[in-house]
């Protein structure tokens, strides 16, 4: 008769508190992880939709308009509304502050349905000239609600140029602590 292979109790009880083990250290750091990646790829989607403003203005001769929206429809007063959605339109009649019109052209309407960032930024609307400079520079910094070192800036220069950075000109990225 031969002898059966197999785990003993013994040795099952320590695999399995091994792996317990294993998995509470590695658990907090994939959570970071995502964390991080979040705020990263809002960040992105954010400049790339500022990008599209910026050609868009260029390519059809239009000043295109960038705006925070609750309910994507319309532009929203203040610029606390940014972590909530924005919306990319050509703006025909120049109005101010900006407002989505029947003969304007609604390019992108974007619902941010993320509850885990904030966007802190003084800016209530970005506005691109037929040349592609912005009006004015400013900066829009998303944050964790979680943790403020995950933060993003997108730094918007005068001549119209969008980036994203870790930190902005002075070192702070405006967050104050988890928001």
């Amino acid at each position: 008769m031969t002898q059966g292979r197999g785990f003993s109790l013994v040795e099952l009880i320590v695999a399995v508190v091994l792996l317990a083990i294993l998995t509470s250290i590695a658990v907090p750091s994939f959570q970071n992880l995502l964390q991080r990646n979040r705020i990263a790829s809002s960040a992105n989607l954010l400049l790339t939709h500022i990008q599209l403003a910026r050609i868009r203005a260029i390519m059809d001769a239009a000043t295109v308009v960038i705006c925070p929206s609750i309910d994507g429809s319309i532009c929203a007063p203040d610029n606390e509304a940014w972590s909530q959605g924005w919306l990319v339109f050509k703006d025909l009649d120049f109005r101010q502050p900006p407002r989505l019109d029947p003969e304007d052209s609604l390019l992108l309407a974007h619902q941010n349905n993320n509850a885990w960032a904030t966007v802190n930024t003084s800016l209530t609307h970005i506005r691109y000239s037929p040349a592609g400079d912005s009006a004015r520079n400013g900066t829009l910094t998303l944050c964790s609600r979680s943790d403020s070192h995950y933060a993003r800036a997108i730094i918007i220069s005068i001549v119209g140029r969008a980036r994203v950075s870790k930190t902005t000109q002075d070192g702070l990225l405006g967050c104050s602590g988890p928001t």
